[in-house]
C-alpha cells in the first residue's frame, strides 16, 4: 500500500480551473491528476523536456534545410 503525504503548491488560478475541469470530464480527482503528472515527469524528464520544447525545430529547418518539416514533424519532435 502506497503512503501519501500532503503538500501545498501556488498554480494561477487559471491552471486550477483547467485542472478541474479536466478532472470532471475525466471522472478523476485532481490529486489523481497530479500524481500522474508528476509521475509521468519524474520518470521522463528528459523526453518531457524535449517534447514541450519547439526551439529544437530551427536546428532542422534553417540549418539542414530540411523541405519535408512539416510531413516529418512528429518524427523530429517526438521521436516516432
Amino acid at each position: 500500500m502506497k503512503t501519501y503525504a500532503t503538500t501545498n503548491i501556488r498554480v494561477p488560478k487559471e491552471y486550477l480551473r483547467r485542472l478541474k475541469i479536466s478532472a470532471l470530464k475525466e471522472n478523476k480527482s485532481v490529486s489523481a491528476i497530479l500524481r500522474e503528472l508528476i509521475e509521468q515527469y519524474t520518470k521522463f524528464p528528459h523526453q518531457q523536456k524535449q517534447k514541450n520544447s519547439l526551439s529544437i525545430l530551427e536546428k532542422y529547418a534553417v540549418k539542414t534545410g530540411n523541405k519535408k518539416l512539416a510531413s516529418q514533424i512528429d518524427r523530429i519532435v517526438y521521436d516516432k
